[in-house]
Formats: structure tokens, sequence, C-alpha cells
């Protein structure tokens, strides 16, 4: 981690990682984002899914704990390098494939990739990501080639 007193600036990781997996390390065929995080605003939204018991002549229905809802996190990522993003471009496109897309292996195909975010001391989430909003703010003229990008 690149987290230290006094600086803003933390080292953020996105890595793929399955079911019964070692936390060791990665996956040797994980997917893997790093980046810097530096967050001016982090939309964080918890729910709770309640079951309410409704019976003939009660007059406030009784509240049982259903479930927790998914935790839906929303930040936004800045990329800039000069030389480009053509990499980090594709690793942010491929956020929301399935595991593997093959006609020979159809159950993988509906079962999507479960990450790891590492946000430093803000914490530690495991899910899959959702969606991925794209916008390509300054690009090479000549060769289309990105390289400032914002992925919310």
């Amino acid at each position: 981690m690149n987290a230290s007193i006094g600086k803003a600036t933390v080292k953020g990781y996105l890595t793929s990682s399955y079911p019964g997996a070692s936390t060791v390390g990665p996956p040797e065929n994980a997917h893997s984002l790093e980046f810097q995080f530096n967050p001016t605003a982090i939309e964080e939204k918890r729910g709770v899914q309640y079951n309410f018991s409704e019976g003939q002549g009660q007059i406030f229905p009784l509240a049982q704990y259903g479930r927790l809802e998914p935790i839906e996190l929303d930040f936004e990522l800045f990329f800039f390098n000069h030389g480009g993003l053509a990499t980090e471009l594709k690793s942010l496109r491929t956020l929301t494939l399935p595991r593997s897309v093959s006609r020979f292996e159809y159950y993988n195909q509906v079962q999507p990739n479960t990450y790891m975010l590492d946000l430093g001391n803000y914490g530690t989430f495991f899910g899959v990501v959702r969606s991925v909003q794209l916008k390509t703010d300054l690009y090479d003229k000549e060769t289309f080639v990105p390289k400032k990008l914002t992925a919310k």
C-alpha cells in the first residue's frame, strides 16, 4: 500500500478473485487494476430488507429481518499518461465481462468475476462490478490512443 500520513493519495487495487481462492495473493490469471486513489466523494449505499407480517385485525404489521441488500459504491477514477492509456482502457472495459466467453463452457458465461476492491483505510470490499462509465477527456489526435480518461 502507498498510504502514508500526510499524503492524500492512496494506491488502490481491484483484483478478481474466485470463491475458495487463497487470500495470500491473486490467482495466476487474475484480472487486476491498480490506481491512485484520491477521492473527492464516495457514495456508499447500504440497505436491509424487512418482511412485514400482516394479519387480519392487526393494527401494525410486525417487521422481521429479511436480508442485507448489496452494498453499492460509486466513485470516479482519473487516469492520465502522456504515453497512452490503451492497457488501462482495455482493463476497464473487461470489468463487466463474465468469467469466460466460450461455446464449450456455458455455465462459466453466466458467472461474473468476483472482485476485491481495496481502498486503503476506507475499506476492502468483495463483489461484482455492475457498471463502468468511461469518458475520454484527452486523446492523441493521430492514433486516437486515450491519454486522459475518467472511469465512474
